[in-house]
């Protein structure tokens, strides 16, 4: 049977939707993240309470389209101490992975020590430029980009905060744990030029990594008259923080920290930066590189959200009546 024109048009329209179809098939195949596996690393130190922190990045990766075990692997490793990280950070580059999250300034300096071509997100650094890790926060270098905790006026912020909260305080106890980072002594000497101008006496305290013996160090410092403490931002004080703030209301010592996760847990009072909004922040970074952005075209950002954190259950236990206007400028009051 003889094909009429119509048929001949048909046929050859057919056989051109047929092609169109199967290259933006092939294109989207080769474009979409699905069919392929994108292997995250996450490294961190402390004990098992960090555990929230992973899933926590886990429901922002999801929130992106990243589904475990389809699209989206995680490998995370979490050492005791900080003394562990170097180890842990060649193991993760051993994995052959795409990004690695480095949480705080330990792991972030560990995991540029260990790799100069994986791309590294820094989750909440005191201070990558102090650390070496960058260049600048405009202008990174390297292999390394993300979040930084760096903001000079936030640990004398927590003083000026507790001395309100505290009546009649006359000594603070600056709380930190060795080795001290560049960023630590800067924090050292903030909270130093803080009391001074509020006419407290400052005491530096380096207590051990090790939570066990955290009781002796809180009750030294009981009997050393001093009548608050602030906390350094460490992956141990956040890991441990059930034990540290369960010991801090023992020896009825108020305490104020970086992050709300530790007033919750039960310290006194918090200020700095939303640590929802920075680890959303981290798995946007993650997202970008995956997607083709390279570390240093990506500027490191510094906190624009903070909050105010007050725990009226434990100001009630160590017998402390916040005051009016210290309350009205929280952002959140724990009942």
């Amino acid at each position: 049977m003889l094909e009429t024109p119509c048929d001949v048009v048909s046929r050859r329209r057919f056989a051109t939707v047929i092609a169109v179809a199967l290259l933006s098939a092939t294109r989207l195949a080769a474009a979409d993240p699905v069919r392929k596996i994108y292997r995250v690393g996450f490294l961190t130190y402390g004990g098992p309470d960090l555990s929230t922190l992973v899933e926590a990045f886990k429901r922002q990766m999801r929130e992106l389209g990243y589904v475990e075990g389809q699209n989206f692997a995680l490998h995370s490793l979490r050492p005791p101490t900080s003394d562990g990280l170097p180890g842990a950070a060649d193991d993760l580059v051993r994995r052959n992975l795409h990004v690695i999250v480095a949480v705080g300034s330990h792991a972030a300096a560990a995991t540029r020590r260990a790799t100069l071509s994986i791309p590294i997100v820094m989750l909440a650094s005191a201070d990558p430029i102090a650390g070496g890790v960058a260049e600048t926060l405009a202008q990174p270098g390297g292999n390394v980009t993300g979040l930084t905790l760096a903001m000079r006026d936030v640990a004398a912020k927590r003083i000026q905060l507790v001395k309100e909260a505290v009546p009649g305080l006359r000594r603070v106890a600056a709380v930190y744990h060795a080795p001290l980072t560049p960023s630590g002594a800067e924090w050292l000497r903030e909270n130093e030029k803080a009391s001074k101008a509020l006419a407290l006496d400052l005491q530096a305290v380096d207590i051990t990594q090790n939570p066990s013996q955290w009781d002796t160090h809180l009750a030294s410092l009981v009997s050393a008259e001093v009548g608050a403490a602030t906390f350094f931002e460490s992956s141990i004080f956040s890991s441990y923080r059930q034990r540290l703030t369960a010991l801090a209301l023992k020896h009825r010592l108020p305490t104020v920290f970086p992050f709300r996760m530790q007033v919750e847990a039960g310290g006194l009072m918090s200020y700095g930066a939303d640590t929802t909004y920075m680890i959303h922040r981290t798995a946007v970074y993650v997202d970008k590189i995956r997607n083709g952005a390279k570390p240093f075209d990506l500027p490191i950002e510094q906190p624009t959200k903070f909050e105010l954190v007050i725990n009226l259950k434990t100001a009630r236990a160590l017998g402390l009546t916040i005051p009016p206007s210290l309350l009205l400028r929280a952002d959140s009051a724990i009942e």
